[in-house]
């Protein structure tokens, strides 16, 4: 495994099916994938899921987040399985890092939602997001925000336009508590790069102003430049 790792840059960016194809003679057994930050993490072993662990050697994976909006959840999260099972789906699933252990405990790591201690979105973002924002938001992918957000939630969006009307500088969310969806935000995210008009009209005409699973995957990998919130 040595080798795979000396190499491990050419699997990143890579569906994991990639590194099975060329550890053929090693296959994992068994999986257990969790939150870790804002993204999933599986830990891959080579010992039976039904017996006792007799290895502590393993691969860790980060997964590129992108993929997972579709369905907002990854197959058997928190859940230690044969990996044989679940290798149909995993191998499509692209690899943001890897991570070679080869004397590494069992760990879960799941991380909680912050609790909202006031229904209003507003005061709940904005108590932190001034002193957040600067070294976790500002020239990172609009994921990291969705992410540092939960469990507050977007549900429309509006983009605001370059004259001529060729490319979006600027969206606006509005976001919701989940537990008091009368009680909203205004979000203005300026973006690090003016995102095409014809990028943005096909979810447009589809989904009018609703910030749906499509919209997630064309946002989330968009830098922000800067980020302020306002009441509504």
């Amino acid at each position: 495994m040595k080798q795979f790792e000396a190499n491990k840059t050419q699997y990143i960016n890579q569906p994991l099916s990639k590194l099975l194809q060329d550890i053929i003679k090693l296959q994992p057994q068994s999986l257990y994938t969790q939150i870790r930050g804002c993204n999933y993490d599986s830990q891959l072993y080579f010992t039976d899921v039904n017996k006792k662990f007799g290895s502590r050697f393993k691969i860790n994976i980060v997964w590129k987040s992108s993929p997972f909006y579709e369905s907002e959840r990854i197959n058997n999260l928190n859940e230690l399985s044969n990996f044989k099972e679940l290798e149909y789906v995993y191998k499509k699933y692209i690899i943001k890092n890897i991570e070679f252990n080869y004397n590494a405990d069992f760990y879960i790591s799941h991380n909680a939602a912050k609790a909202i201690k006031d229904d209003d979105p507003y005061i709940h973002l904005n108590t932190y997001l001034e002193k957040y924002k600067k070294d976790h938001l500002i020239n990172r992918p609009f994921f990291d925000f969705i992410c540092w957000a939960k469990p507050i939630q977007i549900k429309r969006l509006r983009n605001i336009f370059s004259k001529p009307k060729a490319a979006a500088l600027q969206t606006e969310f509005i976001v919701v508590n989940p537990y008091y969806k009368n009680k909203k935000a205004k979000i203005i995210v300026d973006w690090d790069s003016p995102i095409p008009l014809n990028q943005i009209q096909e979810y447009k005409n589809k989904n009018g102003n609703r910030f749906s699973s499509n919209e997630r995957n064309l946002f989330v990998d968009i830098i922000v430049k800067d980020i302020r919130i306002y009441r509504r």
